[in-house]
């Protein structure tokens, strides 16, 4: 599990700098808008029958769109295979009291940064989210 975190937060963090280099851009703008939306869904989520499923997709889509920001077919498809054992961590992780919400507070947080054009705090804040399930603070 640990490494496949470790390989997440190198996949994802490089993708957090690739986003805010081309900030202005188009494409970073509607990363931007497509986080907003499914900030929103997340939310929604939280209230659903189908519950945490629902909550737990769209937590995976929020994450995806970052990665797909890259246009890295092999950044997508170390992805895809890091899907299992992100999907254990995440039910498992979901299963502690108020972690669900503690997630979107961080992934609302991670998107603030990232818009306000805070780099470096975007990517402790994505860093520490990710690394959470191993109970460790690196940043």
């Amino acid at each position: 599990m640990r490494e496949s975190i470790e390989v997440r937060c190198a996949i994802e963090g490089f993708c957090v700098h690739l986003a805010a280099s081309l900030r202005g851009d188009l494409r970073f703008t509607t990363l931007l808008k497509d986080m907003e939306e499914s900030l929103k869904r997340q939310k929604d989520a939280l209230t659903s029958d189908n519950f945490p499923a629902s909550f737990t997709e769209e937590d995976h889509k929020f994450h995806m769109l970052l990665v797909h920001f890259a246009r890295n077919s092999e950044f997508d498809h170390l992805f895809q295979r890091l899907l299992y054992m992100i999907h254990l961590t995440t039910a498992n992780a979901l299963t502690v009291t108020g972690r669900t919400q503690a997630t979107l507070e961080e992934h609302e947080n991670f998107y603030q940064q990232l818009k306000d054009g805070n780099t470096d705090q975007a990517y402790q804040v994505l860093i520490a989210h990710l690394m959470m399930p191993l109970g460790m603070n690196i940043i």
